[in-house]
């Protein structure tokens, strides 16, 4: 990286120099040659990183492909924690504000959820804490009838 800042740093110098020669050239019958002069300098400069024996090694500014895997494989479990996290806040905020309407009690609702290869989000339990004991059933049957789901009560 570092030989990245001064091969970008020697080319700003020549660019600045390139423009200040042709501004205060004198007008002579050599304006051809020294433009021309000045382009080669320029390209030289901004061709020398590539060539010869201190080129950069342009592919170790990529990483190779198991560090993009690995970085690619990161990004896609935090994605899916993510969407997990997204999924289960979105199911908790519905159940409580269900049971709050019904009158239910309650403490806490907790869920385990996973994702499958194909994206798509199973719940593997959940669980409904501090519900008076005369009430678990009925609460049990009420998420089970209106939302298919098999909760467990405590």
């Amino acid at each position: 990286m570092n030989t990245l800042r001064i091969w970008a740093s020697a080319l700003s110098a020549a660019a600045i120099l390139c423009a200040a020669v042709a501004y205060f050239k004198p007008h002579m019958r050599f304006e051809k040659v020294l433009k021309l002069a000045l382009s080669a300098f320029l390209m030289t400069v901004l061709l020398t990183p590539f060539c010869g024996k201190n080129k950069i090694d342009i592919a170790s500014f990529f990483p190779d492909e198991s560090v993009a895997a690995a970085q690619q494989s990161d990004a896609r479990d935090f994605l899916n924690e993510q969407q997990l996290n997204a999924a289960a806040q979105a199911i908790k905020q519905e159940l409580g504000e269900h049971l709050k309407r019904k009158g239910y009690a309650f403490e806490e609702i907790a869920l385990s959820m996973n994702i499958d290869e194909d994206n798509n989000i199973s719940i593997n339990e959940i669980t409904i804490t501090g519900v008076p004991e005369k009430q678990r059933q009925k609460v049990h049957d009420d998420l089970k009838r209106e939302y298919r789901l098999e909760a467990a009560v405590r």
